[in-house]
């Protein structure tokens, strides 16, 4: 199923909640939008993975980089997971037993 909004302007920031939490939803890194005829991108910065009645967390930087959370084992720190384009697809879908729930995407 696509999804086909009628935009003015493209938003900031773009927080989607997956549903079905482990149902299939392919997780693409750059959101495309075509605004009064002008081409914008949103990118894949963040994705909340839920299961076992606990969250974690993957971050994307601005450099590609990947970074793991979980509060309870890592605390305020984060673990490298290095670069996405070095993983295989569908290495965002799920995440140490956990699937995804919520993606955030903004510009730039």
């Amino acid at each position: 199923m696509y999804w086909s909004p009628q935009l003015q302007r493209v938003p900031e920031l773009l927080i989607v909640g997956i549903q079905s939490p482990g149902s299939y939803l392919p997780i693409h890194h750059k959101l495309r939008f075509d605004v009064n005829g002008r081409a914008s991108v949103l990118l894949l910065r963040g994705i909340i993975y839920f299961g076992s009645a606990h969250f974690t967390s993957r971050i994307m930087g601005v450099d590609g980089r990947v970074w793991f959370n979980d509060g309870i084992t890592t605390g305020r720190f984060c673990v490298d997971e290095q670069y996405l384009d070095s993983h295989p697809p569908g290495f965002l879908d799920s995440c140490r037993g956990k699937v995804a729930a919520t993606l955030v995407y903004a510009q730039g």
